[in-house]
């Protein structure tokens, strides 16, 4: 049988956070973002099927009306084709995105966290950082792979409101092995304590179109 585990709800509303929190408005403008960023690229929000670990961040302008506009320039139609390009750096810089997908051995997050310097800075601007799986352990304690230091050098402060966003919980690693709870959330803990705090942390998905952001909790179907 499944057991529905509610994860680390009680840490997440037990910490301060480190930026801005967001308020009603601003996390309906956020699954607002979410949804027109999955929708262009082709991505399924509902995390119900496997799709190849990506990561992008993005900055966000304070008026959403023309967001199709905002990112001409970026192509979203074929981002997914152009990270995942055989033979290629599998990374895309631009004005107000970075993306890229894991290229010999170095995960996606860290990929775009080296190469996020040439984003378009402007203060009422909202920064929002996304994983398609939540980080692994290893993003967050291992000596070598740790990326909680990258997320200060790259400048994430700089962004009074941002975000860290994710939409499916990374519960079985490649070879198969189930992750147990109590490494997910601490994961995901170790990002709270950093740059962006927890009430910072969100997990965005649902149907296409339909997306919506949970702050602060999120469910893990477990075997038992």
């Amino acid at each position: 049988m499944k057991v529905s585990v509610l994860c680390f709800m009680a840490v997440m509303l037990a910490c301060l956070s480190t930026g801005d929190s967001w308020d009603a408005t601003q996390q309906a403008r956020l699954t607002t973002t979410v949804n027109f960023f999955l929708t262009s690229i082709g991505v399924d929000p509902s995390g119900g099927t496997t799709a190849n670990q990506f990561s992008f961040v993005s900055t966000i302008p304070e008026n959403q009306n023309n967001l199709g506009e905002f990112f001409e320039a970026d192509h979203l139609g074929t981002l997914m084709k152009t990270i995942f390009k055989p033979q290629s750096t599998r990374l895309y810089t631009g004005t107000h995105l970075v993306a890229a997908a894991p290229y010999q051995n170095v995960h996606a997050e860290r990929r775009v966290l080296t190469n996020m310097a040439g984003l378009a800075k402007i203060a009422t601007d909202t920064l929002v950082f996304y994983s398609y799986f939540s980080p692994c352990e290893q993003c967050t304690t291992h000596a070598e792979r740790n990326i909680l230091d990258l997320f200060v050098s790259a400048g994430i402060t700089d962004w009074t409101q941002r975000a860290l966003v994710f939409t499916r919980v990374f519960d079985k690693t490649a070879k198969g092995v189930m992750v147990p709870v109590n490494v997910i959330t601490e994961a995901l803990n170790q990002l709270g304590n950093s740059v962006f705090g927890h009430d910072n942390i969100f997990r965005c998905h649902g149907p296409t179109g339909a997306v919506q952001c949970i702050r602060g909790l999120f469910q893990v179907e477990m075997p038992g």
